[in-house]
């Protein structure tokens, strides 16, 4: 990526909502070829807290809050 590259780091928060998953699924068809939201391993995760840093080779920095 030309030197560049992006870090992103935060609390990890969890939907326990069957309805995400199913929404999640829905929205995103190619999943439901690999996953269900009954499946006990897929899950919905979101960050809380996020800051996404993007850094390059000649020392930029720019940090976000997200």
């Amino acid at each position: 990526m030309n030197g560049k590259w992006l870090r992103i780091y935060g609390k990890v928060g969890f939907n326990p909502d069957k309805s995400a998953r199913e929404q999640a699924i829905a929205t995103v068809p190619f999943l439901k070829d690999k996953y269900s939201a009954d499946d006990g391993i897929f899950e919905i995760f979101y960050l809380e807290e996020g800051t996404a840093v993007f850094n390059d080779m000649q020392g930029g920095r720019k940090e976000i809050k997200i």
